[in-house]
């Protein structure tokens, strides 16, 4: 069983988190840079650390999420879920949220290891322990982002950490209530949320779902060869999609954006 419970992160992880952090914001002090956190982090370094060292937004309600949103130029906007909300990762074991989690994987996950997921079948496969849920409070938040978007006109890129839609991703890195998500993601519809992204799996994977809203899952580097490369840019244009994978990620160019007519 993981260590659920980080204490102050080690003099080691901040100094690993601090190189990675230079590394991508490529020597500008003054660059953007989007954070998601996922079971690894949270595992190594822990949610306040990693919420104050990452620059994420105050929480958009009482508490101390991991989850906000942004502008990433006109016409479009960035939401990023926190795939830990519900999770054994990152809260006391006095936290509510950790105590949902683990009431959650005692009735789902019968395995006294509950990072195994022996004996679950299909989707079911997802309740491990090193996944997690976004909880009720954040499910209202992200139908509020998406109406906000909507009422300005504005496309969204949502991100998180564990894989969105089943055929992405093997079940056992799908987020806990996927389903929820994807319900709020629908009825948005592709006219508001031209993609989500995800990682957890470590590889590449592509779906559409009924509502026509595509579903990406990126390769990671951390199953690369040394010296290989796994990243990808993603590029917003008015008349399509770009996200140009380097290394062994996989690019897709989606022509024209779903729900947007192409620009004249």
């Amino acid at each position: 069983m993981l260590d659920t419970q980080a204490g102050p992160p080690s003099a080691s992880s901040r100094a690993l988190l601090d190189r990675v952090l230079t590394g991508l914001a490529g020597g500008r002090p003054d660059a953007r840079v989007h954070s998601c956190v996922g079971n690894h982090c949270l595992a190594a370094v822990g949610r306040t650390h990693l919420n104050a060292r990452l620059g994420v937004p105050p929480p958009p309600a009482a508490g101390d999420h991991s989850y906000y949103e942004d502008r990433l130029g006109p016409g479009w906007r960035l939401i990023v879920l926190d795939g830990y909300d519900v999770s054994l990762l990152g809260w006391p074991a006095t936290d509510p949220r950790h105590a949902a989690a683990s009431t959650l994987l005692a009735s789902r996950n019968p395995n006294p290891n509950k990072n195994a997921a022996d004996g679950l079948v299909g989707v079911d496969r997802r309740f491990v322990a090193f996944g997690g849920g976004v909880g009720e409070e954040q499910l209202a938040w992200l139908e509020s982002a998406l109406a906000r978007a909507a009422s300005a006109g504005d496309r969204v890129v949502l991100a998180i950490h564990q894989a969105l839609h089943p055929d992405t991703a093997p079940p056992v890195c799908l987020l806990w209530n996927y389903d929820a998500v994807l319900a709020a993601v629908a009825r948005a519809g592709p006219a508001v949320v031209a993609l989500t992204l995800s990682g957890h799996a470590h590889g590449d994977g592509e779906a559409t779902c009924a509502a026509g809203v595509r579903h990406r899952v990126v390769k990671a580097v951390l199953e690369t060869v040394p010296g290989g490369d796994a990243y990808a840019t993603l590029e917003l244009h008015g008349d399509r999609v770009e996200l140009r994978g380097v290394g062994v990620a996989s690019t897709t160019v989606y022509l024209p954006p779903v729900g947007r007519p192409a620009a004249v």
